[in-house]
């Protein structure tokens, strides 16, 4: 650990870091898909105590997706304990709002009842995209306040904020791949997705795409409209550091993943392995606070 901790410190010396997190539990699901998006908080701890110490030569921001209950909690409990990091805890403000649950704990529900789930679970996570009526849906109705697929309230997560280094984010209100909808309902999910936000939340500083790889996820089309909207910082899950002036207005910021099925070694080791390779790539800058290639 004090060599690993030596070379973590070296990379990161300078650079700012997201982390990139969904949900925080002690015991994977035996139903889960994909087990490695629960991390254990007790070994997120020793992450977060680690990057805590380096908090002179490095800035930290946590970022939880999707508006879990079990990460709201972690982040309202963790806060305070590791004050010198940022926390961003990103929601989907419609499903918060309206009790509605995700697609693809639909579809672990109805493996996990015996229902009928589909085999193809990336086209069930986007087919007949209606932006207008997804969360309106009977069968997502009421998903958020089932165990294990708990929602944090829109009360849960406004109690975060109070918290002075926890800021909220916007994460559009389907969930949808947004570089799948044409350009009407692009702009109806944005816009709706802002309008709603900001009546539960205040101003849209942050907006973290769903299923954010860039030119895969998205593109110039969805970066545009989204600065026409005012946000400020823009966050992909594009793997990687970045320098302090790419925190301009309108950035598109990269975040490092964390999976919960690796040990805390491994995370740390995957930390400074992509600060490294991007002090390696670091001499072309991309301009206007575009995400790095």
């Amino acid at each position: 650990m004090s060599v690993l901790r030596a070379m973590m410190r070296e990379s990161l010396r300078g650079l700012n870091l997201a982390l990139y997190l969904h949900r925080v539990a002690e015991a994977h699901r035996p139903t889960d898909r994909v087990p490695g998006l629960t991390i254990k908080g007790s070994s997120l701890d020793v992450v977060l105590g680690e990057l805590s110490a380096l908090a002179s030569i490095t800035q930290t921001t946590v970022t939880f997706d999707d508006g879990y209950k079990d990460a709201a909690d972690y982040v309202d409990t963790r806060a305070p304990r590791f004050s010198s990091l940022r926390f961003l805890f990103n929601v989907c403000p419609q499903k918060a709002e309206q009790r509605a649950g995700f697609r693809w704990d639909l579809h672990e529900h109805l493996r996990g009842t015996g229902g009928h789930a589909p085999d193809n679970v990336d086209q069930f996570l986007w087919e007949n995209a209606d932006v207008a009526n997804e969360n309106a849906r009977e069968e997502l109705k009421g998903l958020a306040d089932r165990e294990p697929f708990r929602l944090a309230t829109v009360d849960e997560v406004k109690a975060l904020a109070r918290h002075s280094n926890v800021s909220l984010g916007n994460h559009s209100n389907c969930h949808f791949p947004l570089c799948r909808l044409n350009d009407e309902d692009l702009q109806r999910e944005l816009e709706s997705s802002k309008r709603d936000f900001e009546r539960h939340f205040g101003p849209m500083r942050h907006f973290a795409f769903p299923f954010g790889f860039p030119g895969v996820h998205f593109g110039r089309r969805e970066i545009t409209l989204l600065r026409n909207l005012g946000a400020e910082r823009i966050w992909s899950t594009k793997e990687s550091p970045y320098a302090s002036q790419w925190q301009t207005p309108g950035a598109v910021l990269p975040r490092v993943q964390l999976l919960g099925t690796w040990s805390v070694k491994h995370m740390l080791l995957w930390i400074t392995q992509r600060a490294t390779v991007y002090r390696f790539r670091r001499a072309r800058r991309v301009e206007h606070g575009d995400f790095p290639l």
